[in-house]
Parts: C-alpha cells; sequence; structure tokens
C-alpha cells in the first residue's frame, strides 16, 4: 500500500470517527432536549398545583368548581355536581378566570351531561348574565323531559 493510499484510509477512518462523534452529539442534544421539555412540563404542572391550593385555602370552593378542578386533575368522580345557580358559576368562572388550564377541564366536562354542555355552550353569556343560568338549566330539563315523553331518550 502506497504512502499516499494509507493517508486516504486514515482520513476516512479519522472521518468515521467524526461523524460518529456528531452522531453521539446529536442523540445528545436530543436527550437533553427531550429532558428539557418534560423539566418544563413538571414545572407548569408545580404552577397549576400551587395555584389550585392557593384556590382551595382561599376558600370560597363549590362543588361544581370543585368537580372542574377534579376533571383537571384527572380525579375520578362519581357525582359531576353542575352550577344550579350564579353564584355557583361564578366561583366556577373565577376558578377558570384564575388558572386557565380549568378550561379544558370544562371543555371535558361538556361530553359528561347535556347541563355542562350547556354551560361550557354558554359560558361567556352566563358570565355577562346575557342569560338566565337558572332559565338555561330549565330549558335543558325540559328538553331531556320531552324527549323522555316521546320516548327518544
Amino acid at each position: 500500500m502506497s504512502t499516499g493510499t494509507l493517508k486516504k484510509v486514515l482520513w476516512l477512518k479519522k472521518g468515521d470517527e467524526v461523524n460518529q462523534l456528531i452522531d453521539a452529539i446529536h442523540e445528545l442534544s436530543a436527550g437533553l432536549n427531550a429532558l428539557e421539555a418534560k423539566a418544563q412540563e413538571a414545572k407548569e404542572r408545580e404552577r397549576v398545583h400551587l395555584a389550585l391550593l392557593d384556590w382551595l385555602l382561599a376558600g370560597d370552593v363549590g362543588q361544581s368548581s370543585e368537580v372542574i378542578m377534579r376533571e383537571c386533575l384527572g380525579i375520578k368522580q362519581d357525582t359531576l355536581y353542575y352550577p344550579v345557580d350564579y353564584q355557583d358559576f361564578k366561583r366556577c368562572y373565577q376558578l377558570v378566570n384564575a388558572i386557565p388550564e380549568m378550561n379544558s377541564a370544562v371543555e371535558k366536562l361538556a361530553f359528561t351531561s347535556e347541563h355542562w354542555l350547556a354551560i361550557a355552550k354558554n359560558w361567556p353569556n352566563i358570565w355577562r348574565k346575557r342569560i338566565n343560568l337558572g332559565d338555561l338549566l330549565a330549558r335543558v330539563d325540559a328538553d331531556r323531559k320531552s324527549r323522555w315523553e316521546r320516548g327518544v331518550l
């Protein structure tokens, strides 16, 4: 083997080592990015949990707002209370307003009952008192009774 060929082979081998090193750096970088993302998620969960703790300690907690909190945290619930009057709704609204992540729980609850669906769909209008919550729930109950009487349920 000539000196030139030997140099070329050594250069190619060194190139392979450099490529392997580059690949290892890319893998390490991807791993660090994944860890950073997990750390950020954990930090976000901690922020939400601390905000919920503050909310709970403030003391203005109703059954329906607690349902929203439990839904957001993925805690199994036997009874899915919904707000039945404006004060009850106000507690729910204040929770969602204080901790925007709770909004996803309201969206999930909309799939659990006709009452939660009506409340979720009319959320801003109930808050602005453009829609009376009692009237809205009465319409839901009347519609449900009508369908039951017709055998449509």
